[in-house]
Order: C-alpha cells, then structure tokens, then sequence
C-alpha cells in the first residue's frame, strides 16, 4: 500500500469520516443436500432445463439444479454444482461457459462489495458502482434476453455471448483491480481511462466506463470549482481529492509528504495544502493541477502582503469538457499573475532589476568583472584572506553596483557577495522554469526541414517540475546522464579539501517572498551559477595573461611552465562550462546559453561538443564545423523589455 493510502486511512479515522452503506453484500446461494434428480427426463428437457438455469444465473437468479458456491479449498474460487446424473453433453455445453458466468458472478459480488462494504473508498467508487449496478439491473438483462433469444439451444449459447464473455472479462478484472488496490478518486477514473478499454469491437465497455467517468469527475468537477474560487476543498469529506487539506486532521504536516524544497517557501497556504499526483485523474490535461494550485499559491501571497481578499471573477467550470476547464484555470492564473507582477513591481523596478542582471552577468561587453577579480587579487595579495573577510569583498561589489541596487529597492540590499562551501560543478539543479535566450525563426521551412534542432540554443521556456513529479520525490537527475562526467569520487572517506577563498565568491539574493516569486529560488541559484562560472573564467584569463606576457626573461623557463598550468587551468574550467551547459540532456542549465560561451543556434548538439578551445593559439575558439552554417546571435531575455500584465 502507498504511503500516502495508509495516512488517508488514518486521517479518516480521526476525523471519523465513511459513507453510508448502501444495499448489501451478493450473496451465492446455500442449498442444503437434497435428493433433486433429473428424474425421467430426456435430453432435450435436460438441454431446455439447463437452457434456462444459464439465463436465470446470468440474470442474478439461482435453482438448485445449476449453481454457483465458493470453494474454500482452493483458494476461494467460484465454482458450478450441476444436478448428479447430467449426462456428458450438457456437462460440455455449461464448461464453455462457466469463464463467462464466473466473470458475471464476480462482477456483482464486486459491485455489491463497493457499494455496502468499501464505504471507505468515496464518493467517486460509489457513483462508479451506481452506474455498473443500473447496467447489471437494466441494460444487461436486455443483452441477455437478445444473446437467448437468438440462442434457442444450450449449445449456441458460447457462440453468441463471445464477446459478451469478453467484455465480462475486463469488467471483471478491472472491478478486482480496484478492491485490490482499494483505489480511490482520480486513481479509479484513469484506471477506467485506459487506452485499451476505449476501441474494443462490439463491446459495451467504452460507453459504459465513458458513463463511469462521467459520474466520478462530477464530484472532482465540484471539487476543482471550490478550490479554484475559494481555496479550499471543505467538500471533500473523504479525502478522495488529489489536494488535501491537512489542517482538518493536524496529523500530518506538508513537510511529512514529498515535496521539492526548491519550491517549498513554508507559507500558510503550502503548510495547509499538499497534492497527491496519484490521485490526478488522466483524463484532465498534463500540468492543469500544477497550474491551479499555483494559482492558489500566487493568490494566497497577495493576501497575505496586502492584508485584502482576492476574488477571481467566477466562470462555472463544473460542466465543461477538460480542454475548456484548462482554458479557465490558466485565464485564471494570468489574471492572478498580473495581479501579483503589480504588487511586485510597487515594491521592487522590475525594469532595473533586469538591467541590473544583465549588467552584473549577462553583457558579454561589460569590464566591471575584469576590474573587480583584478581589486580581489590585489587584496588578496596583501593580506591573507579568510571568511571573516567577506564584507570586504562584498563592500567592493557595492563600489559597482550600489546605485542600481538602490534603483531596484532602497530599503534593503537585494543582491550581496556570498562565500560557499561547494563547488561550482558539485550542486545539482533540478529542472524548473527559467530566463533563456529566444533565437527566433527565419521561415518555416527551417522547421519543416529540420534545420533547427535542439541545441543549446534552443529555448525551453516555462518549463518546470511538475506537482506530480515533485510529490513522488522526483529529480531532474534521476534516471538520466550525469552531465558531469568530470566528477568522480576516487575515495569517498576522504576529507572534502578545502576550496581556494577565491573560488567561493558567488552572489545570493534577497528572501522576500515577493522577490522569490518574481525569480525562483532555483532561478537564482542558476545565476549565482553563471555568475560565479564567468568570475572563475575571467579570473583564469587575468592569470593566464600574466603569466603569458611576463618579460623576466631570467625566469623563461619557469614563465613558460606556469603559462601552460595556467593555460590547463583556463581550458579545465571552460570545458567544464560547457559540459554543464553542452550535456546531451542538459540536466542542469537545461539549455541555457550565455554570451561568455555563445556557439551557432544552428549547430547540432554532437557538433557543439566538439567545439574546443586551444589556450596556446591566443584563446581563439576553432570549432571543426562548416563555415557556412548560419551565424546568428540571439538577444538575452534580460535586454527585453518586461511586459506590464
């Protein structure tokens, strides 16, 4: 049983919740030993006889003569009990059969059990088992009394009921695979939703799980309009919805159940809340969960920062098809959206925030950088630095950057220096949205003929991890290609060694929620990624000129031993830039591109990891690719005007 199925049961049974049962369990008859013979009867009555018992048992209806009984003995398994004497013919006729009657007997045993016995499983398996009880009292029955009508004779009754037995099958199956499982809510809509039960030929399954679906999302309908509008789920007694409200049990906290702490900000509304992917009905479109309870997260951030409700304008979604209650979730996360970039940018010039980030790490032509790791090694030089010198550092950023910050938010500091303890190559980073370069399209045809193709050029926008993925647990590096083929632990027992002070500046921004939301906590540690991989680059080509252009022609030796260590050095971290960007799978960066190491958009991926530098030919990038491939340079997201929603 799935963790999350356990602590369900026990959030029911604090809060005391079940149904009602309705009806009762199907019962197989019990007849006590008797003398019942065939007595004088031929054949043909024997045949007319037993002609009937099939119909009747197919009907729910049950004679001494031809019965169904539980045989405890090998393993409970529904077995027949025919009247002594029958002669060998009919015992043949009825062992053709007996797959397609057990499949029936079954299928009511299971309709019976959800309905007055697996009261805990919700409101979605009761209306589920409704709908099959009203087809085995009504549309069945019509198909039987057809199937005998035509049938006449005991032996043409398999022929005509073949795919009556074949539907039977899967009904039977799928209600066994539900009870098994104790599903619940979406979980019992998509295992209705299955592909292979959508094109059977000549079958009633299709319409009658159409019709099963129907009658489950009308409750997840109900439940998605209340939580869309008023951002809770007060409805929803049996927790059968995939958004939980853990401050009705206080049993759990949202921190208890898998969660992706890149984006777990601890508000009241993520304490509250939590989803649970399994329950996700698959007949709603990919992403609309992630969507809507990111909505009711933007929306509980306005509250909470302007002290006043917020209403989204009301559009009834209950009776729309998927693709429209999509449209409405989304119409409503825009118009959340829009409300939530404005109370942003009343606190922070998003406008100078962008130009700020494009100056600080995106202008390929900016020199501040230079200046700067050239002030960090003259005072290193001086004096022997250690963490307590951190201010000094972050002091000489201010020297550069202090009046734009102030442009952006006055009345704290937005960015500031920041030692860290690992590697820029050690962290892993999962897959989220982003800011990347947008290259656009000359034509079509360069899409039809496929030309353009994934590189690292390419955008991947509003990409993120997904609710679904997030609650299981889910990474961006699992099961696929570390990117990082360079990292390899030789002992793990040995001590971590300790990073040169220069190789941990990096930069961190502010914690205020209202910041976070305008750059994700992920986002920003992407930055302080690039920042820090053009610092150690530009830092490395300081040194590596200064070792090249030393005139001490005493020390020629030596000079031109430490331009190659240098040079090694200088190559070693670029070729570690690229893998990171470059990776087939791009697990990090995720295709990310930068103007420090811009590469043709129209380069294959496989082409581009050949592209290497050679520090001894003056640091002039030779890739081995046609000259003619269209070189094109695409404009950072950062120089782009924001738009005002």
């Amino acid at each position: 049983m799935s963790i999350w199925k356990s602590r369900r049961n026990c959030i029911l049974v604090k809060l005391n919740e079940k149904l009602i049962s309705i009806g009762h369990l199907h019962e197989l008859p019990i007849y006590e030993k008797s003398d019942v013979t065939l007595g004088e009867m031929g054949l043909p009555q024997q045949n007319e006889l037993y002609f009937q018992c099939v119909k009747d048992l197919l009907l729910g209806e049950y004679n001494q003569h031809f019965y169904p009984y539980w045989d405890e003995v090998k393993g409970r398994r529904i077995r027949f009990k025919i009247t002594a004497g029958s002669p060998n013919e009919i015992k043949s006729h009825l062992k053709k059969l007996t797959h397609f009657l057990r499949d029936v007997v079954l299928s009511r045993e299971y309709v019976s059990e959800l309905l007055a016995k697996k009261t805990h499983l919700g409101l979605v398996a009761r209306s589920v088992a409704e709908v099959l009880q009203d087809f085995l009292q009504t549309e069945f029955p019509k198909l039987i009394h057809k199937a005998f009508d035509e049938a006449r004779e005991l032996k043409n009754i398999d022929a005509l009921t073949t795919f009556l037995a074949a539907d039977f099958t899967v009904l039977q199956k799928t209600l066994s695979h539900i009870i098994k499982e104790e599903m619940v809510g979406g979980q019992i809509i998509s295992h209705l939703d299955r592909p292979e039960t959508h094109h059977l030929s000549r079958s009633f399954i299709p319409s009658l799980f159409a019709n099963c679906i129907k009658a489950g999302m009308r409750h997840y309908n109900e439940f998605l309009e209340e939580f869309l509008y008023n951002g809770d789920v007060k409805s929803d007694r049996q927790h059968e919805f995939m958004i939980w409200d853990l401050s009705k049990s206080k049993i759990y906290k949202a921190t208890d159940f898998n969660y992706d702490k890149d984006f777990f900000d601890d508000l009241p509304f993520e304490q509250k809340f939590v989803v649970i992917p399994d329950l996700i009905p698959s007949v709603w479109k990919k992403g609309m969960i992630a969507m809507l309870f990111h909505t009711r997260k933007i929306i509980s951030i306005l509250v909470s920062q302007t002290r006043k409700p917020f209403y989204l304008p009301y559009k009834k979604i209950t009776d729309l098809p998927p693709e429209k209650q999509y449209d409405a979730i989304k119409e409503a996360s825009e118009i959340a959206g829009r409300a939530l970039v404005e109370q942003i940018d009343s606190i922070f010039n998003i406008q100078e925030f962008y130009d700020l980030l494009y100056e600080m790490i995106f202008n390929p032509s900016s020199t501040w950088l230079s200046n700067f790791v050239e002030d960090i090694e003259g005072l290193s030089a001086t004096m022997e630095l250690d963490d307590s010198d951190a201010d000094k550092f972050n002091f000489l950023f201010m020297n550069y950057f202090q009046q734009r910050c102030q442009k952006v938010q006055k009345d704290f500091d937005l960015v500031k220096m920041k030692l860290f303890e690992n590697s820029l190559f050690e962290k892993v980073l999962p897959l989220d949205k982003r800011f990347v370069d947008y290259i656009p399209l000359d034509s079509e045809a360069e899409r039809e003929e496929g030309t353009y193709i994934n590189d690292e050029n390419q955008p991947i926008s509003n990409k993120s991890v997904s609710l679904e993925d997030a609650s299981n647990g889910k990474t961006s590096s699992s099961h696929m290609e570390d990117p990082r083929p360079f990292l390899v632990n030789e002992e793990e027992d040995q001590e971590p060694v300790k990073l040169p002070f220069v190789e941990r500046i990096g930069i961190e921004f502010t914690k205020f929620i209202l910041f976070k939301c305008l750059v994700p906590p992920p986002i920003q540690e992407h930055f302080n990624r690039l920042f820090r991989l053009r610092f150690s680059l530009v830092r490395a080509n300081i040194l590596l000129l200064q070792k090249r252009y030393q005139s001490n022609s005493a020390d020629r030796n030596k000079s031109e031993e430490n331009f190659t260590e240098a040079a090694d050095q200088f190559y070693a971290t670029y070729k570690k830039m690229r893998a990171i960007v470059c990776s087939r799978r791009n697990d990090f960066l995720d295709k990310m591109s930068y103007e420090v190491f811009r590469v043709p958009p129209l380069v294959r991926l496989n082409q581009v990891e050949r592209i290497e530098i050679d520090p001894r030919e003056g640091l002039v990038a030779t890739p081995n690719i046609a000259v003619t491939l269209a070189m094109r340079r695409s404009s950072s997201l950062m120089t782009v005007q924001p738009r005002r929603m």
